[in-house]
């Protein structure tokens, strides 16, 4: 199947690039911390990084069925941040 965005194709690909360099970046602050709020939104930004690669994919491969992976992806990170956050204060 030919790509959508053929003509747009090294676009794309340096798009991936780049989010795959922020998703070792965050994973880095993610290790380290060194406080665990900042664990928390490092876990929170690299599940949008997930979305996001997610979506670039699908726009390089042509294939539009793959949004449903980016759905789920977003909504398991978001169900991720908020029973971190609902642990570290302690109501879980």
């Amino acid at each position: 199947m030919e790509s959508v965005y053929a003509p747009f194709q090294t676009g794309v690909q340096l798009c991936l690039l780049i989010i795959a360099v922020s998703m070792v970046l965050t994973v880095i602050r993610l290790v380290r911390g060194p406080e665990t709020p900042d664990r928390t939104v490092s876990f929170d930004l690299l599940a949008v990084q997930a979305v996001a690669a997610v979506l670039v994919v699908s726009m390089l491969l042509g294939r539009s069925d793959i949004y449903d992976v980016a759905i789920v992806t977003a909504v398991l990170g978001f169900l991720g941040t908020v029973l971190l956050s609902r642990f570290l204060e302690g109501d879980g």
